[in-house]
């Protein structure tokens, strides 16, 4: 039996489109991006990206209220819903935030530490709260999935938290995240992802925003960049 006969080769090939993470990835880390993206490791979201999860839920949900109700509590209730929710789409990923928070793995009990895990994470929400007032918001749209040809075979694609229209016809994009801003000299990279966004609405609609930003809701901060 000679050597080939015995090892199976996997190829692997590069991706038709791209998020703006994955792309991240190809440029600061070409090994990340194979093992993720062409050779596919299976990989299990942190406790933070699921926390971000549920934050980006409820604060999806919010808009679906009348504008009177949106509110801190009603934040709160749309965070414990998607907290349940996920206990029944996600076991795993609940299973990872238990483990997170100290308390006992199983996920069958999701809602008894409902209140306990609600209470970890409503601070995030609070902090939303500080930074936009949503009763003075109409948004065009939430959670907007994007999927746009840039050459011919390669596209990029993503999902886009927020986009408000003002009447005059601006454009902003918004983006939640449940981290921390990034230190001085570092904001371009963090707007990489706006950019990004940005070029699929042009592609999208011909129309170029008028305005990107990030809500950081782990350090309170808002960064905002003019294309």
């Amino acid at each position: 039996m000679d050597l080939a006969s015995t090892v199976s080769i996997v190829t692997s090939t590069f991706p038709s489109s791209l998020s703006p993470s994955r792309a991240n990835d190809f440029q600061n880390c070409p090994l990340k991006f194979r093992l993720r993206n062409m050779d596919r490791i299976p990989e299990e979201p942190s406790a933070a990206a699921l926390r971000g999860n549920l934050v980006h839920s409820a604060l999806e949900g919010l808009f679906d209220l009348p504008a009177h109700e949106r509110n801190v509590r009603a934040a709160t209730a749309l965070l414990e819903q998607a907290w349940l929710a996920m206990a029944e789409s996600n076991p795993a990923g609940v299973s990872a935030l238990l483990v997170d928070a100290q308390l006992p793995n199983d996920p069958a009990q999701a809602e008894s530490f409902a209140a306990h895990m609600v209470s970890r994470i409503e601070p995030l929400l609070e902090t939303y709260f500080s930074l936009e007032d949503p009763t003075r918001l109409n948004p065009h749209a939430r959670e907007m999935a994007v999927n746009v040809s840039i050459t011919e075979g390669f596209g990029i694609r993503g999902f886009i938290d927020r986009v408000d229209i003002a009447p005059a016809g601006q454009v902003r994009i918004v983006d939640y995240k449940t981290g921390k801003a990034p230190r001085a000299g570092f904001e371009s990279s963090a707007m990489f992802q706006m950019r990004f966004y940005a070029l699929a609405w042009w592609r999208m609609t011909g129309d170029i925003p008028a305005m990107l930003q990030l809500l950081y809701l782990g350090s309170k901060e808002v960064l905002r960049y003019e294309p």
